[in-house]
């Protein structure tokens, strides 16, 4: 008997410690370039491709070998087994986003359990995939999952640092260099290896005694073609690597594109440098990438490993004036002004005395969107190139549009420090020539960057915008801007071209009382020591001289103990008036608790609680994330950046931390951001089905599913619609930008509850198309039963056959 146990649980753990792992080269499939992607299938693994609601399919090119999927497109990985890992190998773009686990961006690394996973490529950039290694394991098997490395296995032609991780939460990493197979006695994995020499990477995984697959990468330390400027990299082979032995100058850098010049040439490099650049900013030589052509022009395909180094300075880029008749193949690349010009978006054209081009976006000009083909502009761009029907056509990508007739925004000096900034009327256009330090960012919320120099300080406000920068780095100067008034604020928009100048400085918020958060002292990095609060409302506070206080940043605590006088951190602000925007509290907040929603929203408004029960996510969208616990669903409202604060249905968060205020007479929370991340994966919530009649305001924000409704959008006003089903009508109103269907009828339609202005509405996510209905065996005519005329319709059928013969 014992030998028996001892036989099955031998066997227990064997199944405990098996897993497979399927990698799909999508390189090596023999496609050939601007080749649509369907469907790839290997080992038991398939990818389904789909344009998903893109007009363009996935597709595949030479130009970076790999499969480009753009915005809108999706990826279903199915497989026999279910699925515990998914890694892609990425060269650029990653936005994917997954219907169940978690995606993550950086290690591009899904982690669940399921059969098939469907992947969205999120927003309108596109992710260019080379590879994808599928780990599978039986349904309720413990498996783990063996070790990915990050960047892949490959050449590579400078150092490298590879960073391993598993998709097993709490397993141990083991890995060997020297070609031999690790075990739990070779070194243990904490931090990323140095790669400078071919080296065979050899990893496994270990968990409570079972132990994954190995994994493996060989990276190749490769030799790369010296050039030694523009021109001779030009006529080098398509698929060589070349390394530049001289630097290169940036005319412009947006996304993907890096317009460079040298005294022998200028160029396009396209793919992500891992740096970011200015106009004027020189590159040092070093760097590395591959020949290729795009669009009838040399290319080189670039990326985070291509060793591009943080500019080693600067130097004055000057346009070269030009007619739109000039636009042509030997200006491909060049810097250009084309003065006194028309724009018209709809069809792209761009036109003067000389005759008519093409422009389109790509290099990040403020105001593409709002020409207006009766006013002339002067224009500043490159020229880029495009295929259209095989043939190779030129056009200018606007870096600055200039309205002819208004007052220039763009003094041909620049402005050199903060206070010219300031001096500067509204709606202004600036080159910063300066240098300025970052005083603060925000961890989550990524729209604001605050700035100083030694006259005055100043904020930087759009989406992202502070992705890629730290308290203390100093802004390269060259970047461009906007100067906005919004409501008393004075804030830079439509920043362009920032990146770091490779300096730092240390920064000290300024010591400051009530009595300094003034107008004058706008976007100051300040603190306020041993100051009381004397009221709290919502993300609103007043300090006890009357001193106002607002909110602003999500993961910032309120206390509730007004009692108490308290250190803060944080920046002056302006909304009609001044007001203090607390970034940090120095002093110790507690924070009391709740057992759930409902007991929060018996709370007073505007303190932070931590929700001890759980809370499952339903749908997330922009500022907006739905959530239900055990009996009360509900919209939390802030910006969550960041991929581990990105929900899908089913994910519970626990521990969350929010205040709650009310909008449009409706309660919703106010999230401590740091403490609402994934905890696990539950159940994904079902929609209640109701009809339209019972809809009331005692139901917002709650999921649910209206059957057999007619839809009739609206006509004047496209993100208004309105369904009806037999007991009644409601209005939708399309806040979350999905694609709204024709009118008809619909099986379902699934959406939250909303109100506005003491009206319900629903905010649709789903629409339903009724289902072919099936016919019961036997019913020929389609009238749902199987009848006498069915048998004279298989008479019928019989003679006709018959005749026929």
């Amino acid at each position: 008997m014992r030998k028996f146990l001892s036989l099955l649980t031998m066997c227990l753990l064997t199944t405990a410690a098996w897993a497979a792992t399927v990698t799909i080269d999508l390189t090596a499939q023999g496609y050939t370039n601007a080749q649509e992607v369907t469907t790839v299938t290997q080992d038991g693994i398939t990818l389904t491709f789909d344009k998903g609601t893109n007009s363009n399919t996935p597709k595949w090119y030479d130009s970076g070998n790999a499969v480009r999927v753009y915005g809108g497109n999706t990826i279903t990985v199915t497989a026999t087994e279910n699925i515990a890992t998914i890694v892609f190998t990425v060269t650029q773009g990653d936005n994917l986003s997954a219907d169940k686990g978690t995606y993550s961006t950086s290690d591009h690394t899904w982690n669940g359990s399921a059969s098939s996973v469907v992947f969205t490529q999120e927003g309108t950039s596109q992710v260019r995939i080379q590879k994808v290694e599928v780990t599978t394991g039986g349904s309720g098997e413990t498996v783990v999952a063996a070790p990915s490395f990050t960047p892949a296995a490959g050449t590579y032609y400078s150092p490298i640092e590879v960073t391993m991780r598993t998709g097993t939460a709490g397993a141990s990493i083991y890995y060997t260099t020297n070609g031999s197979t690790p075990t739990t006695s070779s070194t243990l994995y904490s931090e990323p290896i140095t790669i400078s020499a071919t080296t065979t990477v050899k990893a496994i995984a270990t968990l409570d005694g079972v132990t994954s697959d190995v994994a493996t990468a060989e990276y190749v330390m490769g030799t790369a073609t010296p050039v030694a400027n523009i021109a001779a990299y030009q006529v080098v082979e398509d698929g060589t690597t070349v390394v530049f032995s001289n630097p290169v100058t940036v005319i412009g850098h947006n996304g993907q594109n890096l317009y460079v010049k040298d005294a022998s040439g200028y160029a396009l490099f396209y793919g992500s440098p891992g740096k970011n650049y200015s106009t004027g900013n020189i590159i040092p030589a070093g760097f590395t990438g591959n020949k290729t052509t795009y669009a009838g022009e040399p290319e080189l395909a670039i990326n985070a490993y291509s060793n591009f180094q943080a500019s080693s300075g600067d130097e004055t880029v000057d346009p070269e004036t030009i007619q739109v008749a000039d636009i042509e193949a030997d200006m491909f690349a060049h810097y250009v002004y084309l003065p006194g010009v028309t724009l018209d978006k709809e069809t792209w054209t761009i036109s003067d005395n000389s005759g008519e081009g093409q422009f389109y976006s790509g290099m990040g000009a403020s105001g593409i969107n709002s020409v207006d083909p009766s006013k002339t502009y002067n224009v500043w761009g490159v020229i880029g190139s495009r295929i259209v029907d095989n043939e190779t056509i030129y056009r200018v990508l606007p870096m600055k549009i200039e309205e002819v007739g208004g007052t220039d925004p763009n003094p041909t000096d620049g402005v050199a420090t903060i206070a010219e900034y300031l001096a500067l009327a509204d709606n202004a256009t600036f080159t910063f020539t300066g240098n300025a330090v970052v005083t603060y960012v925000n961890d989550n919320d990524k729209r604001y960057l605050y700035i100083k120099d030694n006259t005055g300080a100043a904020m930087i406000y759009g989406t992202g915008i502070a992705n890629d920068f730290a308290q203390g780095d100093v802004l390269a100067s060259g970047w461009t801007g906007k100067k906005t008034n919004y409501n008393g604020l004075h804030e830079i928009t439509n920043a362009a071209n920032l990146s770091k100048s490779g300096q730092t400085q240390t920064v000290t918020p300024a010591e400051v009382s009530t009595t300094d958060v003034t107008t004058s002292n706008e976007n100051v990095y300040c603190v306020l020591r041993g100051v009381k609060i004397a009221s709290v409302s919502g993300k609103n506070f007043t300090f006890e001289d009357g001193t106002a206080g607002y909110n602003q940043f999500n993961d910032v605590i309120l206390p509730s103990d007004l009692t108490q006088a308290y250190d803060i951190e944080g920046v002056i602000s302006v909304h009609n008036a001044a007001q203090f925007v607390p970034t940090r509290f120095l002093t110790e907040v507690s924070i009391p608790k709740v057992a759930d929603i409902a007991e929060l929203l018996e709370k007073e408004s505007g303190v932070t609680y931590e929700i001890q029960g759980d809370i499952t996510a339903i749908y997330q969208k922009g500022s907006r994330l739905f959530v239900k616990d055990a009996d009360t669903y509900m919209l939390v409202y802030g910006y969550m950046e960041g991929e581990e604060h990105q929900f899908t249905n089913g994910d519970i968060i626990r521990g969350a931390q929010a205040s709650w205020t009310t909008y449009q007479d409706a309660p919703q929370l106010t999230p401590v951001v740091s403490t609402f991340v994934v905890a696990e994966h539950g159940t994904p919530v079902q929609p209640e089905t109701m009809a339209i009649e019972e809809l009331g305001t005692d139901m917002i924000h709650m999921y649910v599913k209206m059957n057999n409704v007619d839809l009739v959008n609206n006509t004047e006003d496209a993100r208004y619609a309105t369904i009806t089903d037999e007991t009644g009508d409601i209005q939708l109103f399309n806040q979350f930008g999905i694609e709204m269907p024709a009118d008809g009828n619909y099986n379902a339609v699934i959406g939250f509850v909303s109100v506005y202005e003491g009206t319900i509405q629903v905010y649709p996510v789903v629409f339903i198309a009724e289902e072919t209905p099936v016919l019961p065996v036997g019913d020929l005519t389609g009238d749902k039963i199987v009848d006498v005329e069915d048998v004279n319709a298989v008479i019928n059928i019989i003679l006709k056959v018959k005749t026929q013969a």
